[in-house]
């Protein structure tokens, strides 16, 4: 009887070492893959200034990308790149964890006035790393600019009929409590 008692026991003792180490590992194996980064993307553009060259026009953008890694580890090489209507254009960089990296181009230019549709992606430089929605993503973002100002507008005018129309609805006014 005693000895089958000493059976048992080591038998749930062995379990139960077992079932530690075996539970162990799988916890380590869940805090790795939670280990992972998360690329998100934010664009926007600033226009510099527009000139003429050879009879063509040529606007200057400078154009942000930002990056933000979201997750907890430092991203892979990452490359932006830039796609408009005549070339391609990239930076590369990694993201640490939490970190806004912005990619500037710098005085873009871009032929002609008017808008403009340029691709903005990124994606890992090792083209064997998987891509998937964490690392990689793209968009297309529209800058412009028209130089309509011929210098016929009237600077203030708008205030003046702003001020006018406030005196007619005071008028009004004035008109209806008279009647009443």
């Amino acid at each position: 009887m005693e000895l089958m008692r000493s059976n048992v026991f080591l038998l749930m003792l062995a379990g139960i070492l077992f079932i530690g180490l075996f539970s162990g590992n799988i916890i380590e194996m869940c805090t790795a893959e939670d280990e992972h980064y998360k690329i998100s993307m934010d664009v926007s553009s600033e226009f510099v200034k527009a000139t003429e060259s050879g009879g063509k026009t040529w606007t200057f953008f400078n154009i942000t990308v930002a990056l933000y890694n979201s997750g907890n580890v430092k991203s892979d090489d990452i490359t932006v790149k830039l796609q408009d209507e005549d070339a391609n254009y990239t930076r590369k960089g990694s993201v640490m964890p939490g970190e806004n990296k912005t990619f500037v181009f710098v005085e873009h230019p871009l032929l002609g006035l008017g808008e403009h549709k340029i691709d903005i992606s990124y994606y890992p430089t090792d083209l064997t790393v998987k891509t998937n929605n964490d690392n990689s993503g793209s968009t297309t973002f529209t800058v412009g600019y028209d130089n309509d100002d011929d210098g016929t507008s009237t600077p203030g005018f708008e205030f003046i009929f702003i001020i006018l129309a406030v005196a007619f609805v005071l008028l009004i006014r004035k008109k209806i409590k008279h009647i009443y």
